[in-house]
């Protein structure tokens, strides 16, 4: 298992506000209605259930991310069950004061050998885009 992680960015909500909406799908929904520009269409044709996210990748197709582990407030791990390769997104926060967050996004993926070289920078992307996409939604 590989492990990319986005570094930390500090977001001025509060731990508990941004646990909140990170382990509810449709609160992630929620925020990302909000969302403008070229977030607003990488989230175009995101669907957000109860317990889980679902997004397409060309030419793998679609992927779910399920819920499989919140520890309130700083973590909550997504979990690839409908994926070709085995993942996981896991948002690990640490809370800097009652108005202040610091948040990572880690992915932990099973990559080929072969294919590590090609993918190492396309991962750490998705890892910061991830954060990004926490960090620049409404908390309103």
């Amino acid at each position: 298992m590989t492990t990319y992680k986005s570094g930390e960015a500090e977001i001025a909500v509060p731990i508990e506000k941004i646990y909140e909406r990170v382990s509810n799908p449709l609160k992630i929904k929620e925020m990302a209605t909000t969302a403008s520009g070229d977030m607003a269409q990488k989230l175009k044709d995101v669907t957000f259930g109860e317990d889980s996210i679902t997004f397409s990748v060309p030419p793998v197709g679609q992927i779910v991310l399920q819920i499989t582990d919140k520890t309130e407030p700083t973590k909550v791990e997504y979990q690839a069950v409908q994926s070709p390769v085995p993942f996981s997104i896991v948002m690990d926060m640490k809370k800097l004061d009652d108005s202040r967050t610091l948040a990572e996004a880690i992915i932990n993926i099973d990559i080929p050998v072969f294919l590590k070289p090609m993918l190492d920078g396309k991962m750490k992307e998705m890892a910061q885009q991830f954060r990004s996409l926490i960090a620049q939604m409404s908390f309103k």
